[in-house]
């Protein structure tokens, strides 16, 4: 159990370093973002097996799924709502939100991992 801590401290330490070396943490934080990655991981995690490294398997299935969901919501509202008299001023900001999603997907998905492959084996049901 002690390997999966330091895995997913070190996976998490390198990922904010390497954001905190760049920008800010805040940069990296949308709720709704959050919210269409982990809804549907969730809902992907219920509704398959009873077997615990299947759902975590499902759900980061799940989350990078509603990653790319997110980003697709995202491009479809930048370009519906863009003024293209001054695009450079609004679609580099929104592009970044945009691409938080697939971001907030893959990392689940790398946790989930991690969680994975160190869940103990369930011996004769």
């Amino acid at each position: 159990m002690i390997k999966l801590y330091l895995s997913l401290s070190v996976l998490l330490g390198i990922n904010i370093w390497a954001i905190l070396s760049g920008t800010s943490l805040a940069n990296f934080i949308n709720y709704p973002g959050i919210a269409v990655v982990l809804v549907p991981g969730s809902l992907y995690a219920v509704a398959g097996t009873k077997e615990l490294k299947l759902r975590v398997c499902k759900f980061s299935d799940g989350a990078v799924l509603g990653g790319w969901i997110g980003t697709l919501i995202g491009a479809i509202m930048i370009l519906g709502n863009s003024d293209f008299n001054n695009w450079q001023e609004n679609i580099p900001p929104a592009s970044a939100i945009m691409l938080l999603t697939v971001f907030y997907g893959y990392l689940v998905k790398a946790m989930c991992f991690l969680i994975a492959e160190n869940l103990p084996e369930i011996k004769g049901e």
